[in-house]
């Protein structure tokens, strides 16, 4: 948490940062550059686009973003792609399944409050006064009212991309876990998971949680993570261009170089 300096990692010759160690004793990496090593200060960020915000329902069109042609699942099953290419370059006769498990990403679509708006969009507390109602997701109540993010998966559990067919190594984060590493929803970038490539490009990057659905106008809202470090929030059936910043989960049986002390001058190198 906060602004770590020894969870750097040399994976398939780019640079990682940790993020967690799960319950079966996998490692959790998140992207920091795919262009250099970690021992590299400068870097590229080159991370992979996708041009919808989030995973997320867009109830007007009836589109699941799971499996939305272009949009975050696409951009991260484009990336996981690529990244079986450097795996296969850089330890050769190897691929993602010599290094990396199939995780279970969690998307948290339970609705776990509701809250009610007249046609001013001031909030009422008579559903019976309301114009229309807006139904706010797990990561919502935990992260912006509770402050309390967890690691428990109370949705549901993604092993596939949206095709249902394609095994996903590559995912991204969860709120909860940017919680975790020191986000807010005020700026903040001082902390692991903010890095030059994040603030100095206006890089938007968005995590694997909804935020809530907006009952106005019939479509989800999902946190996204800004140039200025924080939590914040934007529509699903948005067409911007937001980065999509890969994760990829280690299983515990990797073997790493044993001199490196996870700095950004001796990082750990999967061997």
């Amino acid at each position: 948490r906060g602004n770590v300096a020894n969870n750097y990692v040399n994976f398939a010759g780019m640079c990682w940062r940790i993020v967690r160690i799960e319950g079966d004793g996998s490692v959790k990496l998140l992207l920091e550059d795919s262009t250099y090593e970690c021992n590299n200060v400068s870097y590229d960020g080159n991370w992979t686009i996708g041009n919808t915000v989030a995973f997320g329902y867009d109830e007007d069109n009836k589109a699941d973003f799971l499996g939305y042609t272009g949009g975050l699942a696409d951009a991260l099953k484009t990336y996981q792609t690529t990244l079986n290419t450097k795996i296969g370059t850089k330890y050769t006769s190897k691929g993602l399944s010599d290094y990396l498990k199939v995780d279970e990403w969690c998307y948290d679509h339970n609705v776990t409050e509701y809250k009610y708006f007249d046609e001013m969009d001031d909030e009422v507390s008579d559903p019976n006064e309301a114009d229309y109602t807006n139904e706010y997701y797990g990561a919502y109540t935990r992260i912006s009212e509770n402050k309390q993010p967890s690691n428990v998966c109370t949705g549901i559990k993604i092993s596939k991309y949206g095709d249902n067919t394609t095994d996903m190594y590559v995912g991204t984060l969860t709120a909860d876990e940017i919680a975790f590493a020191g986000g807010t929803e005020e700026t903040n970038t001082n902390y692991y998971i903010m890095n030059t490539y994040s603030f100095s490009s206006y890089k938007a990057w968005a995590p694997l949680s909804p935020r809530h659905w907006f009952g106005s106008i019939s479509f989800d809202v999902v946190f996204f993570v800004y140039s200025g470090g924080g939590l914040s929030r934007s529509g699903a059936s948005d067409d911007s261009v937001y980065v999509a910043r890969p994760a990829v989960t280690l299983v515990s049986s990797t073997e790493a170089v044993s001199s490196g002390n996870g700095t950004i001058s001796n990082p750990y190198v999967i061997s």
